[in-house]
């Protein structure tokens, strides 16, 4: 049975892959969308989330194609056969990204959970209460962006030719903070709402739904933030089509010791790729040089130079300076990929649609308020 199950698997893989071709190169999901050109043109975005699932799609169909036997659940005590039971266990499993209950996803690491969990009254409370905050985070962020200049889809430059040096890197680093600032916010408050579905409408346990980051902001290290603080949603794609066919590789080629670390490359390059096709996506050129090169640098460079420091010193990148070094190195490099977003206009995407939005009615009414 397992046999033919991966016999399936590698038979439809070409027919999955020339399906997924045709629908990041002929779907233009911002287009349509029934709004006016102008608002359009600040949704841009839809379609670099588009590209984005779909390149991750890709490298799970083409993972996924290959082990000799079916993935199961690790929260069924006894595998059940109905048909029900099939069809809701297929759904999980296509939707499940983490690998949450499930034997696919090897080494992930889930934050501590946050929120009650005895009562899922309360656990949705909690959950609604953090999507607000971070709404109202990430509307406050692209405000203070669109105040420094950047507020036209048609993007522009952190580097303000304009301004004496000092000034012109302070401007860009701001930039690049309030940019990562805003990127963690958002998809924090998106992960909020998919709670809300899943535990309010869905019915799902509270236990299914983990937290999403852990404080990225108090990483000590480069592999840390990296492997644990950032968020893991897309880890195991990463792994398994970047990090672990590298390793094999490399450690044929360099040994195991050498090997097994520069293996770890492969995932941060297969992650820029990732995120390259999303900037592509957005019908403006894509940019692997800052988008690939900051997460290899970022990332896998960044870890290299820990486990060196490691093995020539025995000691880990920690504490207080390894916090002041794990920021600086990726704000420094951070700027690659947000010269690459807000070149094209990124910042002037519609993140909440405008009636929604909650800053512009707070400043207005604080206006009407003291005049």
């Amino acid at each position: 049975m397992d046999d033919l199950t991966r016999l399936l698997r590698m038979a439809l893989l070409p027919i999955a892959l020339y399906l997924y071709f045709r629908a990041g190169t002929l779907l233009d999901v911002a287009k349509d969308i029934p709004v006016s050109d102008s608002t359009k043109e600040k949704l841009i975005h839809y379609n670099q989330g588009h590209l984005m699932t779909l390149f991750a799609m890709t490298c799970r169909t083409i993972a996924w194609a290959w082990p000799s036997k079916p993935y199961r659940r690790t929260d069924h005590k006894e595998p059940t056969r109905s048909l029900t039971t099939i069809l809701l266990d297929g759904i999980d499993l296509a939707f499940n990204i983490r690998g949450i209950d499930w034997d696919w996803s090897t080494g992930l690491r889930l934050p501590p959970q946050t929120r009650t969990l005895s009562s899922r009254a309360a656990f949705l409370r909690e959950t609604l209460v953090s999507a607000l905050f971070h709404g109202f985070i990430v509307d406050a962020l692209q405000a203070t962006i669109h105040a420094m200049g950047l507020n036209s889809p048609a993007g522009g430059s952190i580097f303000d030719p304009a301004l004496p040096p000092h000034l012109r890197y302070t401007r860009s680093t701001v930039l690049t903070l309030l940019t990562g600032l805003t990127i963690w916010a958002g998809l924090q408050a998106s992960y909020d709402l998919c709670t809300l579905v899943g535990v309010g409408l869905l019915r799902q346990a509270p236990t299914r739904w983990p937290p999403v980051f852990d404080r990225p902001w108090a990483a000590t290290s480069v592999s840390a933030y990296w492997g644990a603080h950032w968020h893991q949603v897309l880890r195991d794609v990463f792994v398994s089509v970047g990090s672990r066919p590298l390793t094999h590789v490399l450690v044929k080629v360099c040994g195991p010791k050498w090997g097994k670390s520069l293996g770890l490359v492969g995932a941060y390059v297969v992650s820029g790729l990732l995120h390259d096709a999303g900037l592509w996506g957005q019908g403006r050129g894509h940019d692997p040089l800052r988008v690939v090169g900051f997460f290899v640098m970022s990332g896998g460079v960044g870890m290299l130079v820990e486990v060196t420091i490691y093995r020539l010193t025995g000691k880990k990148v920690e504490g207080p300076l390894g916090w002041i070094w794990t920021m600086v190195w990726l704000v420094g490099w951070g700027h690659l990929v947000t010269e690459a977003w807000l070149s094209r206009g990124l910042a002037g995407c519609v993140l909440i649609p405008d009636p929604l939005r909650p800053v512009p009615r707070l400043l207005h009414a604080l206006n009407n308020l003291y005049h």
